[in-house]
């Protein structure tokens, strides 16, 4: 038999007290710490220990050979890592914080419809493709089920926002809304540009964001002589969750928005804890949004919603996978932090991220605008140099696309009367320089 000290040798927690310090610098000087300012010493707040102020709490550590795997995957199939030939983004989306809404992509870029708040402010409705005819009303045609389940998940909260609006703890926003201010709030904490390259027009124009699947697995080994000492701790092991941390905010190239576990899309878990507490206002209207003539009010406005998890963590076993559908800027990377094991770091790759980015196609819903119904003329930024259209419904059922074309300091009076329309600006294209 197994003595009870020996099966629990591969695990180990406790506290740990500071008798004496050092610090050396890097030309190697060095300098002893007084024993009596050793209680001045700054503790993290993950390590502080309840038992006494001179303590710090030490979190479980597994003392074999250990190792995180954190790895990209095929989004139709867990079981096989992604590759250079098979991309692990399994679709796209674009905030628009204009309207408050959220445009959807498929894996190739193609536009598959959007979400944005209905008339009532506190319902959400799914808008089709401008200029592609579907059945008013129908459900999103989304063939991926990561990308099917992160918008029905919006959806569903959609119908549960107005019974708690009307609650005694109401959050304030909706769900969609406190998703674009935990995205607007991370991308503040980042700066990837460059990693690769800018000449993605979607990339100037909106700030798309890959839906992407990867696996996280701690993995403790054993050799053979230890095999039976390792059977005898598994189920120990196993009953003891030990936290990873997806995403580094004080990291600038970490692109990580936020992440689902296990297909949930019921709950988003966002990259720390403080982001929620620390959330600027932002939307139509609000924020930098808000009107020129009117100095911005930025003072943080927590966001309380609870599709936003309030502990990002993941709780992972040795020998446990967790499946992730990570929402990421592709142009950044993203860190796993466990303080078991070095960080790890994983990014996508070129070929995964550039035809998508280079056949997105935006829309901007505007109006109503005068136009002349022959020439459609509109004053477009001059430093995007794709194609421009104006997308509109001539009646219920049938849509129109004109090119635009780009509007001088002229006085045009056209032949015909201008109408007055409403419709949808699309630029495609790839930037040309």
């Amino acid at each position: 038999p197994i003595e009870t000290q020996s099966v629990m040798w591969l695990l180990r927690a406790g506290h740990m007290q500071i008798s004496k310090a050092r610090i050396i610098d890097t030309f190697g000087q060095f300098c002893d710490v007084a024993s009596s300012r050793l209680d001045r010493i700054i503790v993290a707040e993950d390590m502080k220990s309840s038992a006494a102020t001179t303590m710090l709490l030490m979190p479980p550590r597994v003392q074999e050979s250990t190792r995180l795997m954190f790895r990209l995957l095929d989004p139709a199939d867990n079981g096989r890592e992604a590759t250079r030939d098979r991309s692990p983004v399994c679709g796209w989306v674009v905030p628009d914080h204009l309207d408050e809404a959220l445009e959807i992509f498929d894996a190739s870029g193609v536009s598959l419809g959007q979400m944005q708040p209905a008339d009532d402010g506190r319902t959400l409705e799914w808008q089709g493709v401008p200029g592609q005819q579907a059945p008013l009303g129908s459900p999103p045609d989304i063939s991926s089920p990561q990308t099917a389940g992160f918008v029905n998940g919006l959806l569903q909260w959609a119908l549960r926002d107005p019974e708690l609006a009307s609650g005694p703890n109401p959050p304030g926003e909706t769900a969609l809304g406190a998703l674009l201010r935990m995205i607007d709030a991370t991308l503040w904490t980042n700066d990837p540009v460059g990693r690769s390259g800018n000449e993605h027009l979607s990339v100037i124009i909106g700030h798309p964001l890959a839906l992407v699947r990867a696996e996280l697995r701690l993995e403790v080994q054993s050799g053979d002589d230890e095999r039976a000492l390792y059977e005898a701790v598994r189920a120990e092991l196993e009953r003891t969750p030990l936290s990873v941390r997806l995403g580094e905010l004080l990291v600038l190239d970490d692109g990580l928005m936020g992440y689902f576990i296990n297909d949930d899309y019921s709950r988003f878990y966002p990259v720390h804890e403080s982001l929620a507490k620390q959330a600027r206002p932002s939307g139509p209207n609000q924020g930098f949004l808000g009107s020129a003539a009117v100095t911005p009010d930025m003072s943080p406005v927590p966001v309380e919603h609870p599709y936003i998890d309030r502990a990002p963590l993941v709780s992972i076993r040795p020998g446990q996978s967790v499946v992730l559908t990570l929402l990421v800027d592709p142009r950044g990377a993203v860190h796993a932090t466990s303080g078991i094991v070095p960080r790890k770091k994983i990014e996508l790759m070129r070929e995964h991220i550039a035809p998508a980015l280079d056949a997105m196609a935006l829309t901007f819903r505007v109006g109503p605008v005068l136009v002349d119904p022959d020439t459609i003329r509109m004053p477009v930024p001059a430093e995007i140099k794709g194609g421009w259209s104006w997308v509109r419904k001539v009646n219920v059922t049938t849509w129109q696309e004109d090119p635009v074309v780009k509007a001088t300091q002229d006085a045009l009076l056209p032949d015909v009367p201008a109408l007055l329309s409403e419709g949808w600006l699309k630029v495609s294209g790839a930037l040309k320089t």
